[in-house]
């Protein structure tokens, strides 16, 4: 069996990481967030990015 760490695409990386965003109120510096949000990189993107998907989505499951 080979294990691989795959990045949002399903795409094979070497590595990844993941932050999950605390549930923030919105004011007048900041926007909402429920608490389910995350922010992702991997070298193949470069740079951290927020993700289109939530943590309650099946697919962010498999993370």
């Amino acid at each position: 069996m080979n294990i691989s760490a795959l990045d949002e695409s399903g795409k094979a990386v070497d590595w990844w990481f993941a932050y999950k965003v605390p549930q923030m109120a919105k004011d007048a510096s900041s926007t909402t967030a429920t608490g389910y949000e995350y922010i992702y990189y991997d070298p193949k993107i470069g740079k951290v990015v927020k993700s289109p998907n939530l943590l309650t989505q099946e697919k962010a499951r498999l993370i």
